[in-house]
């Protein structure tokens, strides 16, 4: 009844679902999806990504644009918000202007904190969340 509904209907698999956007019903006009970088992070001497890795788990983060100038506050009830879903907590790395401010940044090398930029197509402005657990956490976490 006066509804233009565009065919063909975008589908894809549960699996690429939970992965991409952490639900299995996934609201797709953000364009904010879930990007694995274990690759990125493997070789770091951070316990919480390299347990989480052994233990078969993934790490995966969501960028947010625009988002290096959020706040200490926001932050932090985003990390409250992954609570309920059992993340053990939520890493940030806001690329701005003058360099890179983190919360793991005493972990980070140059070299990993590149790669990560790179694979998450992030740009000075941007915030990189990350969650490192197993992956059924992570998608809820960060979905």
């Amino acid at each position: 009844a006066g509804v233009d509904v565009k065919l063909p209907i975008k589908r894809m698999t549960f699996k690429d679902a939970m992965e991409k956007y952490g639900s299995d019903k996934p609201d797709l006009r953000f364009g904010m999806e879930i990007t694995n970088i274990t690759e990125d992070v493997k070789d770091m001497d951070f316990v919480v990504f390299k347990s989480a890795i052994k233990a078969g788990g993934s790490v995966r983060a969501l960028c947010l644009k625009g988002g290096a100038d959020l706040g200490r506050k926001p932050i932090d009830k985003l990390g409250e918000f992954v609570k309920p879903y059992k993340a053990k907590g939520l890493a940030w790395i806001q690329i701005k202007e003058d360099g890179v401010k983190s919360s793991i940044a005493k972990f980070l090398t140059d070299d990993v904190t590149n790669s990560i930029v790179k694979t998450m197509n992030a740009e000075v402005g941007d915030a990189i969340f990350i969650v490192a657990d197993k992956n059924s956490v992570v998608f809820q976490s960060l979905g």
